[in-house]
């Protein structure tokens, strides 16, 4: 095998592997479920053990699994949200604030994204591949901050509300794989600590966003 020939099968094997991330779930329907009852619903104790509440807990995995699982029928889908639904719970579709008055003016801007600026972030993020290996670094940093900080609630709850805006903003499951959440979680993680992180690292997280132009000079 050639050299070219040896690099355009690394080429394609990389690719391949991206295809596999952009597809694949993350865990399982049990671990979804500890999600929703130990996680989600933490702040609620007796989501695990109350009867009332647990069977409240049951409505929510049942809608959530149908969504989150794979080849799921439309059929079946309809059936496991039927609890849901008819207990007529406001849900949002939409950004949700965080009380983080920076982060919700950022947020709020990648939900209104439109196609120039859903093309802007990738570009961007195309732009910065070569440098991918100093954002796992600084985003450790971040998140060790927020956690010496007792941040890491807040932090939780901005990145749950960073899906709702990513999702909003026209953003699709190939973005994801391919870097863009990435770069919105770490500018996420580079806001609530901003107040503590070294400047080397708070640029490298909020790099992407100022490539796109909305992010500060």
């Amino acid at each position: 095998m050639s050299m070219l020939e040896a690099l355009g099968a690394q080429e394609d094997l990389g690719t391949e592997r991206l295809r596999l991330l952009e597809s694949s779930l993350l865990g399982d329907v049990p671990q979804l479920d500890r999600f929703v009852r130990h996680d989600v619903l933490d702040w609620a104790a007796e989501a695990v053990s109350a009867p009332v509440a647990s069977r409240a807990a049951d409505v929510l995995v049942a809608a959530a699994a149908p969504a989150y699982a794979d080849g799921v029928t439309d059929h079946w889908r309809r059936l496991a949200v039927t609890g849901f639904l008819g207990a007529e719970i406001e849900h949002a579709d939409e950004t949700m604030p965080t009380g983080h008055a920076r982060l919700d003016q950022l947020l709020a801007e990648v939900a209104a994204a439109d196609i120039a600026a859903r093309e802007a972030w990738r570009q961007a993020v195309t732009q910065m591949q070569v440098w991918t290996t100093r954002w796992a670094p600084a985003m450790h940093e971040a998140t060790w901050a927020l956690h010496l900080t007792d941040r890491l609630r807040l932090a939780a709850d901005a990145q749950l509300a960073a899906v709702l805006a990513f999702r909003s903003g026209g953003f699709n499951a190939h973005d994801a794989a391919y870097g863009v959440w990435n770069a919105l979680s770490g500018l996420v993680h580079a806001t609530l600590a901003d107040d503590l992180l070294a400047d080397e690292h708070r640029a490298r997280l909020t790099l992407v966003h100022r490539l796109v132009g909305t992010g500060p000079a």
